[in-house]
């Protein structure tokens, strides 16, 4: 008569070659759902790329929109915001950093979805698509020209709309910036974006994510208060400029517009304001604490800059800087605009660019 304690031990082998056959056959099928509908073998291959594709995210704490109302955040699979369809039928890019990308504001309050809006209302049929990352110069946009772009299946905008100047100013002769590389000097953090860049299973993640944040939005949000007859102001400093910083500015500008023309869009420069400065009895005045005034200063002479690039070069430019008027509660600091003043940019920008470009 056979013993029990020789059919048990036979018994948990039995179920664990099965158990462990069953992970390998899920391993093998979670293996072929990655390859397939994953972009390592089809779709865009942007490899350690940081330019944040299949972005979903959802603010509940928003302080720019009423109670209940939800902050909206996407990137596509190409690491564009708007909704714009196919790269194919885009027309306009709009090129810049983190006063492009604008991160406060919810999907279709952002500057370039508000030039879409406002160009169609006019009977232009453009599509606009917004390219912005945070903390790009001029060198970032020279890299996305060469490194970016390219990988986005037919895209061939007629005109790259390019907002820049900001983060010029952080910019020290013959340097590249970690923003502006594309890539993170980390290996690990170059491993694991690769993977992200790639992975259904990353995608997937992020989706629900999003989703589980939509979901509970039953929160009551406060304002910032840009109330102009609260806030106080001080005198600006004067300060001295970079000479060597300017001249290294212009030399990247135009780079800039031959890698621009090589891809075969025509560039569209505009100027970029800053917020919380207002002219005095004494002279510039700044919101107190604010830095503002520095910033104003060194932006008047990086507009500059470019407006004479813009000249000497014969390229399209639009002095939004020097021609549009915001308001105290157009800005959120002294250089990105709340959905307020980001409405207004866009206006601005689809009253001008049709004379400038047709």
């Amino acid at each position: 008569m056979p013993s029990h304690r020789t059919e048990a031990p036979s018994r948990w082998r039995r179920m664990g070659k099965t158990l462990g056959i069953n992970l390998i056959v899920l391993l093998v099928l979670l293996i072929v759902v990655e390859l397939v509908l994953g972009s390592w073998i089809f779709g865009p291959g942007f490899g350690s790329l940081n330019v944040g594709i299949n972005a979903n995210r959802v603010e509940t704490d928003s302080p720019y929109y009423p109670a209940g109302t939800p902050l909206i955040y996407q990137r596509d699979e190409y690491g564009l915001r708007g909704d714009h369809g196919d790269p194919s039928a885009i027309t306009i890019l709009a090129v810049g950093g983190s006063t492009t990308n604008d991160r406060v504001a919810t999907e279709g309050d952002t500057w370039p979805d508000v030039l879409e809006e406002a160009l169609r209302a006019q009977g232009y049929d453009h599509v606009v698509a917004n390219a912005g990352v945070d903390g790009h110069s001029s060198m970032g946009h020279i890299k996305s020209f060469e490194l970016w772009f390219p990988n986005i299946p037919d895209l061939a905008p007629d005109y790259a709309l390019i907002y820049v100047g900001h983060n010029d100013r952080g910019v020290a002769p013959g340097q590249v910036p970690q923003p502006d590389s594309l890539t993170s000097p980390s290996w690990s953090r170059r491993v694991s974006t690769y993977i992200r860049n790639h992975s259904i299973f990353s995608r997937a993640f992020k989706n629900l994510r999003g989703w589980i944040a939509a979901r509970d939005i039953d929160v009551v949000y406060g304002d910032v208060d840009t109330n102009p007859e609260t806030i106080a102001y001080e005198p600006v400093a004067a300060i001295t400029l970079n000479q060597e910083a300017l001249d290294a500015y212009g030399e990247r500008l135009r780079l800039l517009d031959q890698v621009a023309r090589n891809y075969g869009t025509t560039p569209v420069y505009v100027t970029q304001p800053v917020g919380l400065v207002r002219g005095g009895e004494g002279g510039l005045e700044e919101v107190v604490g604010s830095g503002a005034g520095r910033i104003y200063l060194e932006m008047e002479a990086y507009n500059d800059v470019l407006l004479a690039f813009c000249r000497e070069a014969g390229a399209i430019c639009i002095d939004l800087a020097g021609e549009l008027v915001f308001e105290t509660r157009d800005f959120y600091d002294a250089i990105h605009t709340t959905p307020s003043g980001s409405r207004k940019i866009g206006t601005y920008l689809a009253e001008q660019l049709p004379a400038r470009v047709e």
